[in-house]
Parts: structure tokens; C-alpha cells; sequence
């Protein structure tokens, strides 16, 4: 979940209350974090007092209250990413890819010059990287991709078309612990569907990714919902996951699917 320390429109204390009036007994605060100062990012010298605005938040509560980031992947800038990471002990970090080639995924200018497959390619290519960097304990919407090639092209690429692609980081991801995270924000919005899909979430499965977690993907307090979670939980359980995982100084904890709510 975001906050107004990066593109969110609520604070993290009424961000905490939020997610305890529904029944949640334990979140995390992921906001985002670009090591090239990026528009709406937390850019490294306000981490230590992002870090403490959460940490004291959560003291006031009875909900566990983890700090984390999500971090904007730059092949370039991997250094600058790690020195920053090193400073704080957070308890996740999340890596996410927003931009290919110097342009924003989002806009319609990526999508333009070719093909749904080829922007697919592109995107992945990055993405792969990012998961090789060893930087992250978990992959963010890995398949967000989706988002903004859908209402362009106006179709779904099918999955088979790109699921080669995506085996060889998965099994990356497997063998060194990485996890991936469900993420309902799309079923907030028009396009109406989980980043990533039910297939990426199956493919991970049959090639050994063990460590899953699932994202409310809030920017405000009104986008918690306990319904659009539980269909994370679908989904998962759908590819035959039976557990998910939480995060404690980067250290991944399992809990049972049927023992969230």
C-alpha cells in the first residue's frame, strides 16, 4: 500500500486505521522508491524519515505494522539502489518496473512504434533483469504490463504467446527465494483483473516459486477492501498455493491461506 509520501492520497496512520477497521492483522507499507528521482517517489535522503513516520505509526496499534518499499528498477543505477537499501532494516522490499527504454509503460507512446508481442518483449526483458539483480525478496505486479497494452491494443495477448519468456526468471526466482506478489489493483479499476494473471501465477507455481504474497495495491484508505483481497486469495489458490507469505527484516514467514481471515 502507497501513502502521500509517494503517490498515495492518504497518511500512514489513517492508512493503519483503515486496514484495522476491516479485520487485517498485519500490513505492510511499501511506498515507492526511485533511486533517479522520479515524479511521486521517495528519492533517498527522505527514507529515514519515511522509515520513522512508519515505525512510530505502528507503535500506537495493535496491527502489525511492517516498512518496506517498492523500489523502481534501473539496470543502470543498481549500486545506488543497494547503498540506499543497506541504510534501514526493512522488512520488505518490493521491485516493480514502471519504465523500459525511458519511457513510462503508462504512456501510449511505448506502444505505439510496435507490436502488443513486442512491447511484451521489451517489458520482460527488463523485468528479468530486475529479478536477476538479487535487489528484491519480491517481485511486484510482475505482469503490469497488462495494464496499459489491454485498453491500447484493445485485446489480451494471450499467454502462450510470452510464457517462454518467463520461465527461465522464474526458475531464477525459485532457486534464490525471490517471491512475487498478487495484486488487486486492477479490480479496482476498469480493466477489472489481478496483476499477474492466473496463468503467470500457475507458470511460477509449476516451476517452484514458493514464496507468494498478495497486495491490497491501496493508494487510500477507501481502496482497502477485504473482497478484493479474497480474490487474490482465489487466484492463488486456483494455481495451488495453500500458503502466502509475510516479511520481517527481509525474512520470509509462511501463514496458511485459510488462517488470513
Amino acid at each position: 500500500m502507497h501513502t502521500l509520501n509517494s503517490d498515495g492520497t492518504s497518511s500512514v496512520e489513517e492508512m493503519i486505521i483503515a486496514a484495522e477497521k476491516i479485520g487485517l492483522k498485519e500490513i505492510c507499507i511499501t511506498d515507492h522508491f526511485s533511486p533517479h528521482g522520479d515524479t511521486n517517489q521517495l528519492t533517498g535522503e527522505k527514507l529515514p524519515r519515511y522509515f520513522k513516520e512508519i515505525e512510530s505509526a505502528g507503535k500506537d496499534h495493535l496491527i502489525k505494522v511492517r516498512i518496506g518499499l517498492e523500489v523502481e528498477y534501473y539496470e543502470e543505477l543498481e549500486t545506488q539502489i543497494e547503498r540506499a537499501l543497506s541504510e534501514l532494516q526493512w522488512d520488505l522490499v518490493l521491485g516493480s518496473v514502471h519504465r523500459v527504454g525511458g519511457l513510462e509503460i503508462g504512456d501510449n507512446e511505448f506502444y505505439s512504434s510496435r507490436s502488443q508481442l513486442e512491447a511484451y518483449t521489451l517489458y520482460f526483458d527488463k523485468w528479468r533483469k530486475a529479478v536477476e539483480s538479487r535487489l528484491f525478496d519480491v517481485m511486484a505486479h510482475p505482469d503490469y504490463v497488462r495494464r496499459w497494452a489491454l485498453p491500447f491494443y484493445e485485446r489480451e495477448l494471450e499467454f502462450a504467446t510470452y510464457e517462454n519468456q518467463l520461465i527461465e526468471p522464474l526458475r531464477y526466482m525459485a532457486k534464490n527465494r525471490i517471491g512475487f506478489e498478487v495484486n488487486c489493483g486492477g479490480l479496482r479499476r476498469r480493466e477489472g483483473i489481478t496483476y499477474p494473471s492466473v496463468e503467470f501465477v500457475t507458470l511460477a507455481r509449476n516451476q517452484g516459486v514458493e514464496i507468494v504474497t498478495i497486495s491490497s495495491d491501496a493508494h487510500s484508505a477507501e481502496d482497502l477492501s477485504i473482497l478484493f483481497l479474497s480474490e487474490d486469495v482465489s487466484v492463488l489458490k486456483k494455481a495451488g498455493f495453500d500458503q502466502v507469505y509475510t516479511f520481517n527484516r527481509r525474512k520470509p514467514s509462511p501463514i496458511p491461506i485459510d488462517r488470513l481471515y
